[in-house]
């Protein structure tokens, strides 16, 4: 009885510290590059920063950072003074869509779509992601052989594009503090296609392990530890190839698994 009241006060506290955290998580000062200079907030950020040292620091990695925005000094800044946090956007703005205005027509995408984007409008996030998952789609379906292909291709949309629009949504968002938007999930599908397709290796991993271990199990209920299991057994129990059953079979850790399973079905735990 004691112990059971102490794990649950152990759980109310590490409960508690996790929102404390959480919250002062989202308290974090968070300043534009442009605001650090202004002279005339000296004494507050001096105050937000605890002393002229940590202030002085803090704009020193946030200059490095402006002038090289690399991964190493993003690092930097957020390490060293890891409570306070900048505006990282590079490229908004509506000069570069002034520039871009004539590839985005080539491709059907219109500028004033790209434009609303830029102002952080959900709808226009949202069409955009979709416009340029049409153009991905339609450059998918081009053909690798016959006449004229190489020029198709090459008049296609490009990845740099994509990447680009993808990049210039993102950072919308992150200075659209006023009026935080909810992510379209047009542009999550559209982000994950870019980084890992719908099926990235990693998943297949996963699957194929989860795969194994459902097998393990169903080995551990129909099986006596006694029974021989052979592989066309194994095959025919999890619907799966004989040659995934017999790597199965001659992996240790399979064995492991279905001895684990025997002992939880028999009630013995872990």
């Amino acid at each position: 009885m004691i112990k059971k009241a102490w794990r649950w006060i152990r759980q109310r506290l590490e409960g508690q510290l996790a929102r404390h955290r959480e919250r002062a998580w989202h308290r974090r000062p968070r300043f534009h590059p442009a605001r650090l200079n202004d002279l005339r907030r000296t004494a507050q950020l001096v105050q937000i920063f605890g002393s002229d040292a940590r202030l002085t620091l803090f704009k020193e990695r946030v200059s490095g950072y402006q002038e090289k925005p690399s991964l190493e000094n993003y690092l930097r800044l957020r390490r060293d003074i890891p409570d306070a946090e900048i505006d990282v956007a590079l490229f908004g703005g509506l000069d570069p869509l002034f520039a871009l205005a004539e590839e985005l027509v080539k491709h059907g995408i219109d500028p004033i779509l790209v434009a609303g984007a830029l102002d952080a409008s959900e709808p226009a996030i949202d069409e955009l992601s979709l416009r340029l998952m049409e153009c991905l789609v339609a450059r998918g379906k081009l053909s690798d052989t016959g006449p004229g292909h190489i020029e198709q291709r090459r008049n296609a949309i490009s990845d740099t594009l994509i990447n680009y629009l993808i990049v210039i949504m993102l950072e919308a968002m992150e200075w659209n503090e006023s009026n935080p938007i909810v992510v379209p999930s047009s542009l999550i599908v559209l982000i994950r296609d870019r980084l890992c397709g719908e099926f990235p290796d990693l998943r297949k991993t996963y699957l194929s392990r989860e795969a194994r271990d459902r097998a393990a199990l169903l080995v551990a209920n129909r099986f006596r530890p006694d029974e021989t299991l052979s592989v066309r057994k194994l095959a025919a129990l999890a619907g799966t190839s004989r040659g995934t059953a017999a790597r199965w079979l001659a992996d240790p850790e399979f064995q492991h698994h279905v001895t684990l399973c025997r002992k939880i079905l028999a009630g013995e735990g872990l």
